[in-house]
């Protein structure tokens, strides 16, 4: 691995990382402070202002990324780029600012909390300068890093200042505006190193295909990781809404942390040729990794799934439990979809068939979630969303065989090593679930998990002979033997 890679390796596991760390520090306070149904409310308005947002958004994050490194070289054709880009942002902005305001109107669960919905509003209007997608593109994440620890600082500090007891849900929403209008914003601010406006010779017409491409992904995705949650309010209630909230929100914000890696090897292998042995090669590396990351990952949850509940959200939650391990699948089920559809399939242009993967996975969730969240609430929910990303994942691998593109990364030696690994993983996390079983407190029995599981997964690795963990003993003892030596 080069060190430029590691380099944006690292800052963008921070840029990331920051994105889960903050979530899994506020989420405890909140959702006990709060009331269930206060919860509930706060996470409609601020998933609803989400899913609008995306609207706004026309794609552009992702459509801006790979455009963005291919055009990084001109400043000229960068600048005249993110010009046009930003354009087309602003009447995205204004389209979905509207459609927000009509959906708050004519719903019966959102018109109930005005003032949640007011306020949450405010993220559509300056999405605008969320330009994360420019950053990314040059390879700054540096900047991405440095401006989210001081957004999510702020952030911190005004949650603990608006919300101190259970009416506090206002407060939750506009602790949560506040900050991340202030990191767009200062988004802004930074992007004048890179980038100067220019408004001669625009051509909007070059964009219109892949935009909507983009867009339409973007849009059939938020449909099944956004849009469950507002079904939940209109076939349910608040307090469904709250139990699903929190069951998903630990699975979605390990997705981010695990997914971070895949937009870091986007960006350098937008500039290869699919066919090089470089992209092969960088291919089966990332893959690799994100195995060794997500396999423990959901055997974890679905053995501490309680524990994991009890301690982040409180006991009042328990009836996220059971939603949570259906629902935990997806640590790796999101993961193949991501990599193939973002490594794979954009890489080879196929934006028109990662779209019609993502509009099958948002009508299956749609449908399933109309027959099941009615007699099966929070829990129908979880099995929707995971039905419908099982059926992207078969059809993006079935549009990978019939058009020819390699798939050999899956069966690699490599990564049958960390197959059979997971074999012998799994009795042994359940060896230490029995022995953790005996500790007084559910707090101490996650904290013995933490640590001794990943212990267990790295012996068991390294045993397996598999690449990179070899590599990285390799480099840690290495590291000490240097300085002691």
């Amino acid at each position: 691995m080069s060190k430029a890679l590691g380099k944006d390796l690292f800052f963008n596991f921070v840029y990331n990382g920051l994105n889960v760390a903050f979530p899994l520090i506020v989420f405890p306070y909140v959702a006990r402070t709060l009331s269930v149904e206060g919860f509930g409310a706060a996470t409609l308005a601020l998933t609803t202002a989400t899913y609008f947002t995306t609207i706004a958004s026309l794609g552009i994050p992702i459509y801006g990324v790979r455009e963005v490194a291919r055009a990084k070289q001109s400043q000229q054709s960068l600048n005249k780029l993110v010009t046009e880009l930003l354009l087309l942002n602003s009447l995205g902005v204004i389209v979905a600012s509207a459609l927000f305001a009509v959906s708050v109107f004519f719903i019966d669960s959102m018109r109930a909390h005005p003032l949640l919905f007011i306020v949450a509003s405010i993220n559509i209007v300056l999405s605008f300068f969320q330009v994360d997608w420019l950053f990314q593109g040059v390879g700054n994440f540096k900047a991405l890093a440095v401006r989210g620890i001081i957004s999510k600082l702020l952030a911190l500090v005004l949650l603990f200042q608006f919300v101190n007891d259970k009416h506090d849900s206002v407060g939750f929403v506009l602790a949560n505006v506040i900050s991340l209008s202030f990191s767009n914003l200062l988004n802004i601010v930074l992007s004048r190193r890179l980038v100067r406006l220019q408004f001669r010779e625009l051509n909007f017409r070059q964009h219109a295909q892949s935009v909507i491409s983009f867009s339409a992904t973007r849009l059939a995705s938020s449909v099944y990781t956004l849009l469950d949650t507002v079904m939940l309010a209109i076939l349910a209630n608040m307090y469904y809404v709250a139990f699903y909230a929190v069951s998903i929100k630990l699975i979605r914000v390990l997705n981010a942390l695990i997914n971070s890696a895949s937009g870091v090897f986007f960006s350098k292998l937008s500039s290869i040729e699919a066919g090089e042995n470089l992209y092969r090669n960088k291919l089966e590396l990332a893959y690799c990794g994100l195995l060794i990351v997500t396999l423990p990952t959901l055997l974890g949850l679905i053995i501490y799934g309680s524990e994991v509940i009890i301690t982040f959200a409180g006991p009042q939650y328990n009836e996220s439990v059971l939603a949570m391990i259906v629902l935990s699948p997806l640590i790796v089920i999101s993961m193949l979809t991501s990599f193939i559809g973002v490594q794979v399939l954009y890489i080879h242009g196929e934006e028109r068939n990662v779209a019609n993967s993502l509009f099958i996975g948002a009508t299956i969730c749609i449908l399933a979630n109309l027959l099941l969240i009615p007699q099966y609430r929070h829990l129908g929910a979880a099995i929707s969303t995971v039905t419908a990303e099982f059926f992207i994942l078969f059809y993006q691998i079935y549009v990978c065989i019939a058009k020819g593109y390699s798939l050999d990364f899956f069966f690699s030696k490599n990564a049958r090593k960390i197959y059979k690994a997971f074999l012998f993983m799994t009795p042994a996390a359940l060896f230490i679930h029995y022995l953790a079983s005996y500790t007084p407190t559910t707090g101490l029995r996650l904290m013995l998990a933490i640590i001794f599981l990943p212990l267990a997964w790295a012996i068991i690795l390294i045993v397996s002979r598999e690449r990179i963990s070899i590599r990285l003993a390799e480099s840690v003892y290495e590291y000490f033997r240097q300085r002691l030596l």
